[in-house]
């Protein structure tokens, strides 16, 4: 599982959801590969994005291919921190 966190201080769940996740989401599902399923939450200020994966995913690619995404999303929002991790 790899954990995606946005941090946009100031918006509300509902902005957070509309601006960053959904986008998120879709983006990630045509572009990462052998993903299981997506879970998400949208906080005051934070995105929670939770990928995890096929058992036979190769978790190094998973991460590249999950933070190439970001960059390029990344680039079309304000700035804002980006919080990368992942659990085997």
């Amino acid at each position: 599982m790899v954990s995606i966190i946005w941090n946009y201080n100031g918006l509300d769940p509902q902005d957070i959801a509309d601006r960053i996740v959904s986008i998120t989401e879709r983006n990630l599902t045509t572009t990462v590969d052998n993903i299981a399923h997506i879970e998400s939450q949208s906080l005051y200020g934070i995105a929670v994005v939770k990928v995890f994966f096929q058992p036979s995913v190769s978790i190094d690619k998973a991460i590249a291919q999950i933070t190439a995404n970001s960059q390029t999303q990344l680039r079309q929002l304000p700035s804002a921190p980006l919080l990368l991790d992942h659990y085997l």
